[in-house]
């Protein structure tokens, strides 16, 4: 069910933010230091999942909520590698100066 890491060749899971609509990898197995609830299937078949603010998180903890899960970006030992850069502020590009 899972795709394997291409740096760390762990399990990962693909699922679509409902925030934002792109792709995390998670980790396949619910943990304590989760803050990634699935509220249910995307478009494209994998995982719809909620990345919990602080307070959300502190409100789901308190209500039981059973199983949060971790991003793949917080456990890899290459996620930096794998992590897009947000462009640079004030700095045009030279397609753009033209």
């Amino acid at each position: 069910m899972g795709s394997v890491c291409s740096s760390c060749r762990k399990t990962i899971v693909w699922a679509v933010t409902t925030k934002t609509g792109r792709a995390i990898p998670l980790d396949p197995t619910p943990g304590p230091e989760g803050n990634v609830t699935i509220v249910g299937r995307s478009p494209r078949d994998c995982p719809l999942v909620l990345v919990l603010s602080p307070e959300e998180l502190a409100l789901a903890r308190e209500h039981g909520v059973p199983r949060l899960y971790v991003s793949h970006f917080a456990t890899c030992p290459d996620a930096a590698k794998w992590r897009r850069k947000p462009p640079v502020r004030g700095v045009r590009s030279e397609r753009s100066s033209a």
